[in-house]
């Protein structure tokens, strides 16, 4: 095939990819702390490389990993249900108002409107492996409080249970479980 000016067409360039795995260690060789064991793929041979490089292939989690607990649209939730020492809120939302759904009473929107924002807005700083058995050693086998949301057009609600406090007696940070997450 030939184009108008009488010359064949250029053909695409041939791409190929080639991945290397390496496999670093966790130690250092004996009086050399700032190089780090390295092999490449399944080989036998062991180098060793500079920690310095090492450090810039090491993926920070923050970095990489996407952060929020949910990634429900909260925003959009037509129904709130908030848990809290064993009594229960169920709010329903229609046209921007909330109300108790047990007595159709309004809800203070506002408040409702910070729940959904605060589950919206909600991060970890590292996600940690459950494994089973383990949800009482992190309070989420009787939860501080259980946030679900239900939201239109998605096949589950969202919920979101708050164990207990990850950091001791300090009480800054909660272990949090979304769903049924591990």
């Amino acid at each position: 095939a030939e184009d108008a000016a009488g010359e064949k067409p250029a053909e695409p360039p041939v791409v190929e990819t080639v991945v290397y795995a390496l496999h670093l260690s966790s130690v250092s060789p004996l009086g050399e702390d700032t190089n780090l064991y390295v092999r490449v793929g399944d080989e036998a041979a062991v180098g060793t490389v500079p920690k310095t490089t090492t450090d810039k292939l090491t993926p920070l989690e923050s970095k990489w990993r996407d952060m929020r607990v949910s990634i429900a649209s909260a925003g959009k939730a037509n129904r709130v249900q908030v848990t809290v020492g064993g009594r229960t809120a169920d709010l329903l939302g229609k046209n921007g108002k909330w109300s108790f759904a047990d007595s159709s009473a309004p809800a203070d929107e506002d408040a409702v409107k910070d729940v959904l924002k605060a589950v919206a807005g909600l991060n970890a700083k590292a996600f940690v492996a459950l494994k089973p058995g383990e949800e009482g050693s992190m309070g989420l086998a009787a939860p501080e409080a259980v946030v679900t949301l239900t939201i239109p057009g998605q096949d589950q609600p969202e919920r979101i249970t708050i164990g207990g406090p990850s950091d001791g007696d300090l009480k800054r940070m909660y272990y949090v479980r979304r769903n049924d997450s591990s």
